[in-house]
């Protein structure tokens, strides 16, 4: 599919620049009868995303204006001439089934690897359609310096649209797609100094944990990303289920335990789900990592709080909002310590516990976490985004500005629709999604909802890297085998 139709090129906002150059890679299954007629559909549709939406086929650049904030990068076409780049997806055949037990991303089934050159064009977006034995493996690779998790839920959505209406054979209408040009451009000025990063009058508020200022990239980066993936090979891989009937069961405990701490105060106190389930692996990672039978926390040395890094959607977090198909970075970080005297301590939970009572020690530290989760989240309002925007619009070299990561990071993808959305024809909805083994010990995600038929087979999904050592004690805290299960490599 070759690419005819240019685009004008267009800067990056200051917040697209905190996220070091590397790729968001996930691998969609499709098991079909007729592979033939799968891959032809993603072909089309491909074809159709490209031709409605030109900046799919798009590379990040330096911004070559002198009078440019130093680092700053944008968006611009292809050259006409260069015609080896100038498809946005690529065939592969392979022999073997899509229903592999693997639950990891393969290289092989993915377009592009994590990290691209910082000094030279990346693309922005691209595709492989793996024809396997008895379906399609779809590989999509996303470059984070210009599209973040939400921003590729939207991104794929249209292109499934696009492979429905390739199926159907019909063309698009006013209102197909959610990707507005105008929209884009909304999204971009909100993220800009004239609009939410005005300067205006607002609480001192200390970015500079979020936005630490690192050095530039080496030139060399060939070797930083070899000695990195040479570290990943030691670091283990492992998928939970939760059964969210489990997970329900906890949330409720937690808010009524909050709800009798809190019974005499003007608060109301409440925890989410998703607030459970992330303090539930933050609790359970960091006895892992810190063995019980370590020193005392805050002495020789021990640490004497665990930090959380979670990244925080920020559309409709603002008014006026960020457009929600708005496809760009849009996101800030989640930072948050709590004492490991509440994890660690002689009162916390122990990691051979297993039945968790309504108001057992395991509850008491989950609403403890979970609560001051919830608590970071509702400070993460307007005046924050436009105190962070604004503070990124006011440095001097974006290439030396970089988002502050914690002891455990955790992304949660769940409301992301990878798995959700119909890609007609005889694609229909994903089957699975996988994605490559993490890069960096101590790194968590929520994997997307999957269509269930059922409330009885609902679950989180949750995939964690960590080193072996840590990984061992993990998979056998007693805590979370309560709500979990493993699933086989």
């Amino acid at each position: 599919m070759t690419i005819k139709t240019p685009f004008e090129a267009y800067g990056l906002p200051s917040l697209d620049h905190t996220v070091p150059p590397c790729y968001i890679r996930i691998a969609l299954v499709f098991p079909v009868p007729k592979v033939s007629s799968g891959v032809e559909y993603l072909q089309r549709g491909a074809a159709l995303l490209a031709s409605e939406f030109p900046f799919v086929t798009g590379y990040v650049t330096p911004v070559r204006d002198p009078n440019a904030r130093k680092g700053a990068l944008q968006i611009e076409p292809i050259a006409s001439s260069d015609d080896d780049h100038a498809s946005i997806l690529n065939v592969k055949h392979h022999s073997a089934s899509c229903h592999s037990q693997s639950t990891v991303a393969e290289e092989q089934y993915l377009p592009l690897p994590f990290a691209p050159h910082p000094h030279k064009p990346a693309a922005i977006f691209r595709l492989q359609a793996n024809a396997m034995s008895d379906g399609v493996i779809l590989g999509a690779v996303f470059n984070h310096q210009a599209i973040d998790g939400t921003g590729a839920g939207a991104l794929l959505r249209d292109f499934a649209r696009c492979c429905m209406l390739a199926a159907e054979g019909t063309a698009p209408s006013a209102g197909t797609f959610e990707m507005d040009h105008e929209l884009q451009m909304a999204g971009r000025a909100l993220l800009s100094s004239k609009g939410l990063g005005a300067s205006l009058p607002r609480p001192n508020i200390d970015h500079s944990a979020e936005f630490p200022v690192v050095a530039p990239l080496p030139a060399d980066w060939e070797t930083i990303t070899s000695a990195l993936e040479q570290a990943a090979e030691s670091l283990r891989f492992q998928r939970f289920l939760l059964p969210a009937k489990g997970i329900e069961t906890l949330t409720n405990a937690c808010n009524d335990l909050l709800q009798r701490s809190y019974e005499l105060s003007e608060d109301q106190p409440w925890v989410s789900k998703n607030d459970v389930v992330v303090s539930l692996l933050w609790m359970c990672f960091t006895r892992a990592r810190r063995d019980t039978a370590s020193a005392t926390p805050g002495q020789n040395g021990t640490p004497s709080t665990s930090g959380i890094c979670m990244a925080v959607n920020v559309r409709g977090r603002t008014a006026p909002p960020i457009p929600a198909a708005y496809v760009g970075n849009a996101f800030v970080m989640l930072r948050q310590n709590v004492s490991m005297d509440v994890i660690l301590g002689d009162h916390a939970p122990s990691s051979g516990e297993r039945c968790i009572q309504k108001h057992s020690s395991t509850v008491q530290t989950l609403s403890h976490m979970a609560y001051a989760i919830r608590r970071k989240l509702h400070s993460i309002d307007d005046t924050f985004v436009r105190s962070a925007i604004s503070y990124l619009e006011g440095v001097s070299d974006l290439s030396a500005i970089a988002m502050g990561q914690s002891d455990f990071n955790i992304s949660c993808l769940q409301d992301l629709s990878f798995c959700t959305t119909d890609y007609g024809g005889d694609l229909g909805v994903p089957a699975d999604i996988r994605m490559p083994k993490g890069m960096i010990d101590g790194q968590f995600y929520v994997l997307p909802r999957k269509r269930h038929h059922g409330d009885g087979d609902a679950f989180w999904e949750v995939e964690a890297t960590l080193c072996p050592e840590s990984m061992e004690r993990l998979c056998a805290d007693g805590v979370l085998s309560s709500y979990s299960c493993r699933v086989p490599k």
